[in-house]
C-alpha cells in the first residue's frame, strides 16, 4: 500500500543489521547489508525468510500493517510481535489470521481489487515462486501453478492460495 501511495519504492534501499539477523535465515547468509524492498519481500514470501519479515515489520509498524488488514475487512488478522519472538508469545502476544481472511485477499489479489493491478502482479508473481512443496502440493505430481504462502510453528502448519487451474482459479 505505501508504494501504491508513493511513500515507499520497491527499489527502496533497507539497511539490515547484523542485530537482527535470526539463526534461521539462509538469506542473510553473507551477512548484514542494504537491500532494495522489493528483494526482502520476495525472500519473505518465497522462503519465509524471519529477518526479512521483521525488517519489513520495523519499516512499515505494526499499527501501519493492523490498519491495512482493517481497512480491507481482514477481521481475524492481526500482528503483535516480530517472528521468532518467544517472550511476546509469553506475554499473550501472537500473530493472527484465519482462512477466510486469506481467502478474502486472495480474492482481492487475483481479481487486481487491492493495490494497481502492476502490483498485485508483482506480488503473484513472488507468490507463483514459493518453495515449499511440503503442503498444498505434497501430493499432486502434476505441474500445477500455485501462488501461495505457507508459514509454521512447530505445533501448526498452513499453506494458503490459489490453484490457478486452467478453468478457473482454485482457492
Amino acid at each position: 500500500e505505501q508504494v501504491r501511495e508513493g511513500k515507499l519504492s520497491l527499489d527502496q534501499p533497507v539497511k539490515v543489521d547484523r542485530e537482527v539477523i535470526l539463526e534461521d535465515s539462509e538469506f542473510f547468509d553473507l551477512g548484514p547489508g542494504t537491500f532494495p524492498l522489493w528483494e526482502l519481500l520476495y525472500w519473505m514470501i518465497v522462503t519465509s525468510d524471519n529477518t526479512c519479515t521483521n525488517v519489513l515489520i520495523d519499516l512499515l509498524g505494526m499499527d501501519t500493517i493492523n490498519a491495512w488488514c482493517a481497512a480491507h475487512g481482514l477481521e481475524n488478522s492481526r500482528v503483535e510481535r516480530k517472528m521468532l519472538d518467544w517472550k511476546a508469545i509469553e506475554e499473550g502476544r501472537n500473530n493472527y489470521t484465519s482462512p477466510w481472511d486469506q481467502y478474502k485477499l486472495f480474492a482481492a489479489l487475483y481479481r487486481r481489487e487491492i493495490l494497481t493491478p502492476e502490483l498485485c502482479g508483482t506480488a503473484w508473481e513472488i507468490l507463483l515462486r514459493q518453495r515449499s512443496t511440503d503442503q498444498f502440493l505434497r501430493y499432486i505430481s502434476d505441474d500445477v501453478q500455485v501462488a501461495h504462502k505457507t508459514g509454521g510453528l512447530d505445533y501448526l502448519n498452513h499453506d494458503c492460495g490459489i490453484f490457478c487451474l486452467p478453468e478457473h482459479p482454485y482457492y
